[in-house]
């Protein structure tokens, strides 16, 4: 196994990073809120939000496919966790990174002979 370090410097953070997103002029974190996450990190989205409502905050929560930033966009979120790479679609739709989540480098895997 050989973990590769990612950074890119089009990304904000360097890699793609898991972040909990919400409106640029709202911080700190709502107490109750709804929150839209992406359907591809469901666990790491419920570990985190789990730890939040330990600590008294309040989520009504549902998960889409795609188009996860899309949802605060139109009105149906106050809050999103999805992956951010470059920050330009964030910044179009007003929001900003409030907490990250996870991130990762890339590890490959192969044969002795790979």
């Amino acid at each position: 196994m050989k973990i590769i370090s990612w950074n890119d410097e089009r990304a904000i953070y360097g890699k793609p990073v898991l972040c909990l997103l919400g409106p640029a002029n709202r911080i700190p974190i709502p107490r109750k809120a709804k929150i839209c996450i992406s359907s591809k990190y469901k666990f790491l989205a419920r570990k985190y939000l789990n730890l939040l409502e330990q600590q008294g905050y309040s989520f009504e929560k549902f998960y889409v496919a795609g188009s996860t930033e899309s949802s605060y966009a139109i009105g149906l979120a106050d809050l999103v966790i999805d992956i951010v790479y470059s920050g330009k679609s964030i910044n179009e739709i007003g929001l900003s990174v409030y907490d990250k989540i996870f991130s990762s480098d890339i590890v490959v895997i192969g044969g002795k002979d790979d």
